[in-house]
């Protein structure tokens, strides 16, 4: 193949790379020859899946606030849809290169460590070449972010990303996702463009294929040096210090793609961690929640070093769990919230504070009492990065953005969650610090006289009818205070039908729909209820403020105590 057909130089021997002319260098591997897929020429391909399936999964690529999931081998996620969804990204990416003066369309591919990612490859793969698209693929399992770094420093060059992943869900599950040239996950206007071709080549009922000659090979790429090159020149994780500070870290990768990067990034730096071996445990899927590191937890507890620390990514690491000294899980609320903290305290950074509805108003609170603007989006990250790369493009940045659910990035980073940067920055805090993170939180809390206390959980719905139920019900509970009606929640809850309503059409003015309800009490304390956007559930979060711990935690247990008839059915 000719490299510079898309836009590379020729390799450089003695480096074995392709310069890509911007801040680092793409580590070149091989390309497989065109000759090693068997083509027979053009010709029609039938779709022989069902029209109303097909449609149902492109509805979900679109509306999805990451991307479509579902269980692998289901009729919502086989090699035939994959087929019809990379027949409709190859669309998309002529499309793209023709906009921006290129003649040859260029997707990247990458993914996780599931067996939905792994046999839906080769699909992709020959789907995307025989639609004329020329290939860089990702052979080893990636990480998100390390792929959206890749994406970013590509942008003149790749069209578009398919990242194949379904995070934190359940193992059997598989997903597909996209990546724009900013790094960030696809935005509904381009999510909607591929799902519309995927929905018109099923409504014709067939597709071409393209003919050997013009069958590009496919070339395959290792991002992780260009990541580690741009953690190094964002200077914000001082890893000479991590080393010196003889902070202890334990490394759990729940069996996800941080195998591939943590251990060969700390390696890089001369940082010893101990890394969790992927024995078989009771996991609810590779998801850093607080049951799933009970073993990294157990494993903290056990070491007698005086700074320790347990870190957690997710299956495709864009999200983060952390573990104090103590054992303690630290909430993925807290630790945005110490990100915040050390970026601005010990880094000297300023910026906004973004962050999706459900996350902490902790960050509110911490914000007004050092005059630091915060943004407050719908769930999704896709709809955070929105706001960083407008932030990017009007000469500012973030301070940080985060969700609850785990994601947070940094100033200067892709506008994409990077569970690795935020594990990272909480060993930099401590070494920073030389103190655990949960006195350092402590410490935090008392200086600024916060008092904060939040809960969340979720109930599997697998019926659209049910969440419908869950979801009017709650709709009556705001239009019923709106009306003057009802203002009482419950005893001393009263709804703040200003803030409710201001906050709803905030959201709706985001993404066209409301994003679920969220109440405002005017005890300070708040509750969301809304359907999740990867999952089949109905999630609940609340999050309280007091004058003191024990009115906060009060504020919390009471409404804890109405979950059950929020979520009944």
């Amino acid at each position: 193949m000719n490299i510079s057909s898309i836009g590379f130089s020729s390799p450089i021997a003695h480096r074995n790379v392709l310069s890509v002319d911007k801040r680092f260098a793409v580590p070149f591997i091989k390309s497989t020859p065109a000759d090693s897929v068997s083509f027979t020429g053009v010709k029609k391909v039938p779709v022989t899946k069902d029209v109303e399936q097909v449609k149902k999964a492109a509805d979900s690529l679109s509306t999805s606030t990451s991307g479509h999931r579902a269980i692998y081998g289901s009729e919502l996620f086989d090699a035939e849809l994959m087929k019809l969804f990379s027949v409709g990204v190859a669309q998309y990416a002529q499309e793209h290169a023709a906009e921006n003066g290129r003649k040859q369309p260029v997707v990247m591919l990458g993914g996780d460590t599931r067996v939905a990612t792994r046999e839906s490859f080769p699909v992709i793969q020959e789907a995307l070449q025989k639609a004329g698209v020329t290939v860089l693929k990702v052979e080893e399992p990636v990480a998100t972010p390390i792929l959206a770094a890749m994406a970013e420093e590509l942008s003149d060059k790749v069209d578009i990303t398919i990242l194949m992943t379904a995070s934190h869900n359940p193992w059997e599950y598989g997903g597909f996702n996209m990546l724009t040239p900013d790094g960030a996950v696809a935005p509904s206007e381009i999510t909607q463009k591929v799902a519309a071709n995927v929905k018109n080549v099923a409504e014709k009922g067939f597709y071409y294929e393209r003919t050997a000659d013009e069958i590009k090979p496919v070339i395959q790429i290792d991002p992780f040096e260009n990541y580690a090159q741009l953690l190094e020149s964002l200077d914000l994780i001082d890893f000479d210090n991590i080393k010196d500070s003889g902070v202890k870290i334990f490394y759990d990768s729940l069996g996800g793609t941080g195998d591939y990067s943590f251990p060969k990034l700390m390696d890089k730096h001369g940082i010893e961690i101990s890394q969790l071996p992927n024995a078989d445990r009771d996991l609810e899927g590779p998801e850093p929640n607080e049951k799933n590191l009970s073993y990294l937890s157990k494993m903290v507890k056990l070491d007698d070093s005086e700074l320790k620390i347990g870190l957690a990514n997710d299956g495709d690491a864009d999200r983060f769990g952390v573990i104090d000294a103590d054992g303690r899980y630290i909430t993925p609320n807290e630790v945005i919230f110490l990100t915040a903290y050390h970026l601005h305290k010990n880094k000297g950074l300023e910026g906004p504070i973004v962050r999706s509805q459900v996350t902490t108003s902790l960050l509110d609170a911490y914000a007004d009492k050092h005059d630091i603007p915060t943004l407050v989006t719908p769930v999704g990250f896709k709809f955070l990065a929105d706001e960083i790369i407008n932030a990017r493009n009007n000469g500012g940045d973030i301070l940080v953005a985060g969700e609850e659910s785990g994601g947070l990035t940094v100033p200067g980073h892709i506008p994409e969650k990077d569970g690795i940067v935020a594990v990272l920055l909480m060993a930099d805090l401590m070494a920073q610090e030389k103190k655990p993170l949960g006195q350092i939180l402590d410490d935090i809390k008392l200086e600024s006289d916060l008092h904060f206390d939040s809960y969340g959980t979720s109930k599997k719905l697998e019926s659209d009818a049910d969440k419908a139920a869950i979801m009017s019900k709650m709709e009556k509970v705001l239009d019923d205070a709106v009306s003057g009606k009802n203002v009482e929640f419950l005893p001393g809850f009263f709804i703040d039908v200003d803030k409710s309503v201001s906050h709803r059409n905030r959201m709706i003015e985001y993404k066209g729909n409301s994003d679920g309800v969220k109440l405002f009490f005017t005890n300070g304390s708040q509750l969301t209820v809304r359907k999740s956007g990867t999952e089949p559930k109905v999630r609940v979060s609340i999050d309280s403020m007091g004058k003191s711990d024990q009115e906060a935690q009060a504020n919390c247990s009471a409404l804890k105590e109405s979950i059950d008839d929020i979520l009944a059915v």
